[in-house]
Order: structure tokens, then C-alpha cells, then sequence
């Protein structure tokens, strides 16, 4: 059977489109996951491959105007004009699918591109062979700064980037290459000011093959200023503190040897010279002796609060919690009217003994203090909470009323009046201060009538 060249050029031109309309769609899936090199190769083979099809259709049509079936009978066998049509018409439709995923393609560039540009990052990305794929209007005006040279796609970055400098990052971008995902810290000058930057190499991976190097550089000059001022705020904070410290320590101990004296010298004229004064002065040297204890205790309080330093992991141990309470209760001499109950037997676990004395001091002394009750009642528990022990301490106090819960626990803050009660309004601050530099916390649940309950933990 003759074939007619025309025909023969049509069925080529189908099997050549079939064959290549599969490679043709996966490409422009592939294309849509917007790999920096995918997104260049396969926008500029699409256009190859678009006006190769418009060609084989307009041959195709063509062929098919000059087919006659009735002035060449020899070509009736086999060769149908509609099954031509037929084929021409699904060539036109798998076109058309063709055009629909380049325009596709064609917007998530568009939205790529407008993500790349609208970030205040230089980004950029090179293949295998460490040409420019990508790169965003910040990079472009950083490497005509540097270098005076205007990028092109394409182009290779050793043609760019002067030879010392292009050693450096060459030896980077191999480490990319090979698979390493890594940042780095740079240093430039500019108008002999230090410019900052952070910048990251990232693989660009094809299924198992590495495919190229995505580059994002950021500026955190801002960012490495303020990590200064912190630091010098730190440093500032500390010698203020240490100096602190050091006026207390003085205060105290200069405070203190007077106010003894003083506190000795009013107990002796009080025993000494009492049946010389009328009841008016012996209440006037009573509220003198008492002030002096307050002052006194008063001092105490502070050099106790201002001595607190951060958690020392050299002073940790096993800790016998049953042991350091029962040496509190006996410390505290607690009054007859009031009952101190370990509900069951503490623990033993990792801790600082001066600390965990001190909070249960505090938080105790506070119960005894404040008790009002004619049969007072203390009781002090704890249970597990997942890695971690959870204390309670309970009485049968007054209570306090919930817009207070925070204030306790404030230094110097105390509910009642000096001349009420004698507190300092420290010891509950004393506590939370230790258990917040474990890394715990305390809190208060109270009735007003009804008693307070102090749950804490220390998290060493």
C-alpha cells in the first residue's frame, strides 16, 4: 500500500505527541513544587514544546485539506477523514490541557517570585554546576554593590564573585551540595561600621538527587546590637546587684550592733528601774523595746532576702524532707494551742537543706503567726506530680480573701497593721523567692474564716 507523504508526516507528528504529552504533564507537576531550577528548565521547555505542537496542527490540518479520498481510491483502506478529524480534535484538547498547566505553572511563579522579592532576605539559589537559577532583587542590588556586575540567569557564580571570595563560598556551597544543611555568622564593613548577617544553605532535593543550593542571607546587625545592650544591661545589673548586696551586708551588720545595745540598755533601765515608773512609762518603754525587735527582725529579713543567690548544683543532695520539718516545728517553738500534724511520712529526694528549711520556716512561722483559733491546727502533706513532689501546708486560720493571694507573697507586705501583728512582711516573699530560683512555684487556696492551704514544689 503507497502511503502518502503528507499522511505519513500526520501519524509521525501524533505518535511524536503522544509519546511526549505524559513527559510534558509531569513536568509541569513537577514544575508546581517550585524548585529554583525545575522552575527555569521547565518554563523554557514548555515554550519550545508549545510552538513545536502548534506546527505539528497546523501540518496536521493541512494534510488533511490536501487528503482526497475520492481522487485517490488507493487510499480508502484504512484511512477514514473522520478518524483524522477525530485525531486532530484530541490533539487540539491535550494542547489546550498543556496550556491550562503553563498558565498554572505560570501564576505560581508569579506568586513565587512575589514571595522571593517581598522579604527583606537575599535570596538565591544555584544548580549542580553553581549557576545562578534564582535570585530576588536584593541579591541583584548586593552584588552590583560588591562586585559591579549586573546577574543574569545563568550565569556561573565564578564569573561573579572575585576569586578569594569565590573560594570561600565555593567550599560552603560543596558542603550543601554533599547533603550538609548548615547557617552561618558573617561579618561586613560598610562606612567602617559592622554589618551582621545569618546565613543558611539549603539543599535542593529531586526525589534522592541533590539538584542544587538555595541561599537565604539575612541582616541581624539590629538584632546583634540589641544582644549587646542586653549584655551590658546584664553586666550593669550585676555589679549593681553585687554593690546591693554589699550595702546590705554593711547596713546590717552596722545597724544591727547599735540597735542590740540599744534593745539591752531598755531591758536593764525596765528591770532595773521599773518601780520608779508610773504605768504610763512602762508602756512607753515596752513599745521601745518592741520597736527594737522589730527593727531588728526587720534587718534580719532583708539581709535573709538579699543573701538569696541563684540555685548552687554543688550544694545539692538527698534530702531528708521528715527530718527538716520536724527540726522547723522544734525551732519554731510552737504554742500549746496549736497542733503541728505530718499527715504521712515525707520523702526523701534531691534539694538544698537551707533552702527547703527556709520555705517551710517561713510558710509555718506564717500559719503560727497568724492563727486565731483557741485549737489551732497545722498540717503539712504531699503527693507525687508526675517527676516532681508537691508540698501542702493547711491550717485552720483566719484565711484571706482572694484579692490578696498575690500581695502575701510581695516583700513588706503585710495585711495587718505593724502595731496588730509583729511581721515584717518578708517571710512569705522569702519563700517564693527560693522556690522561684529552683524553678518551682508557690500559690495560696483561702476562705476568708476558713483557713489557708500553701501548695508548693521545688524543681531542682
Amino acid at each position: 500500500m503507497k502511503t502518502c507523504p503528507r499522511l505519513s508526516e500526520f501519524l509521525q507528528a501524533v505518535s511524536s505527541t503522544y509519546e511526549h504529552y505524559e513527559k510534558d504533564r509531569q513536568l509541569l507537576e513537577r514544575s508546581m513544587n517550585l524548585s529554583s531550577k525545575e522552575l527555569y528548565c521547565t518554563n523554557e521547555k514548555l515554550r519550545e514544546d508549545h510552538q513545536k505542537q502548534k506546527v505539528v496542527l497546523d501540518k496536521l490540518k493541512e494534510a488533511i485539506s490536501e487528503l482526497n479520498i475520492e481522487e485517490n481510491p488507493h487510499l480508502t483502506t484504512g484511512v477514514d477523514e473522520n478518524d483524522l478529524v477525530a485525531m486532530v480534535d484530541l490533539l487540539q484538547e491535550k494542547i489546550h490541557m498543556t496550556k491550562e498547566f503553563e498558565e498554572e505553572l505560570r501564576v505560581s511563579g508569579l506568586k513565587f517570585q512575589a514571595i522571593v522579592e517581598n522579604t527583606a532576605d537575599i535570596i538565591w539559589s544555584v544548580d549542580e554546576h553553581l549557576r545562578l537559577s534564582i535570585f530576588n532583587s536584593f541579591y541583584r542590588k548586593n552584588t552590583i554593590a560588591k562586585h559591579n556586575i549586573d546577574p543574569v540567569l545563568g550565569d556561573k557564580l565564578s564569573n561573579i564573585i572575585p576569586p578569594k571570595e569565590y573560594k570561600e563560598l565555593e567550599d560552603l556551597l560543596k558542603r550543601a551540595i554533599n547533603g550538609e544543611r548548615f547557617i552561618i555568622e558573617e561579618v561586613h564593613n560598610k562606612n567602617s561600621q559592622p554589618l551582621y548577617f545569618e546565613t543558611s544553605f539549603n539543599p535542593i532535593r529531586d526525589e534522592h538527587k541533590i539538584t542544587g543550593i538555595s541561599v537565604f542571607s539575612r541582616d541581624i546587625t539590629f538584632r546583634k546590637e540589641d544582644e549587646k545592650r542586653k549584655n551590658e544591661l546584664l553586666r550593669d545589673l550585676q555589679s549593681a546587684n553585687e554593690e546591693l548586696e554589699q550595702i546590705a551586708y554593711i547596713t546590717s551588720h552596722d545597724l544591727k550592733t547599735p540597735l542590740r545595745s540599744i534593745g539591752s540598755i531598755a531591758s536593764w533601765i525596765k528591770s532595773d528601774y521599773q518601780h520608779l515608773f508610773d504605768d504610763l512609762s512602762k508602756e512607753q518603754i515596752d513599745i521601745l523595746i518592741s520597736r527594737v525587735d522589730r527593727l531588728y527582725n526587720l534587718i534580719d529579713g532583708i539581709s535573709l532576702y538579699m543573701s538569696l543567690s541563684s540555685v548552687d548544683e554543688e550544694e545539692r543532695e538527698i534530702v531528708d524532707f521528715g527530718q527538716i520539718i520536724s527540726k522547723v516545728i522544734n525551732t519554731l517553738n510552737v504554742p500549746a494551742h496549736i497542733s503541728v500534724e505530718i499527715v504521712k511520712s515525707l520523702p526523701k529526694a534531691a534539694g538544698i537543706k537551707t533552702h527547703i528549711y527556709l520555705v517551710f520556716e517561713q510558710v509555718i512561722k506564717n500559719a503560727i503567726l497568724f492563727m486565731d483559733k483557741k485549737q489551732g491546727r497545722i498540717s503539712i502533706d504531699f503527693r507525687q506530680k508526675e517527676n516532681d513532689l508537691e508540698f501542702i501546708v493547711a491550717d485552720n486560720g483566719p484565711g484571706i480573701d482572694q484579692k490578696y493571694h498575690q500581695k502575701i507573697f510581695k516583700i513588706f507586705q503585710a495585711l495587718n497593721a505593724r502595731d496588730q501583728m509583729e511581721t515584717n512582711g518578708i517571710g512569705l516573699a522569702i519563700a517564693k523567692k527560693i522556690v522561684k530560683m529552683t524553678g518551682g512555684d508557690i500559690n495560696i487556696e483561702s476562705t476568708p474564716g476558713e483557713g489557708s492551704t500553701f501548695i508548693f514544689n521545688f524543681n531542682y
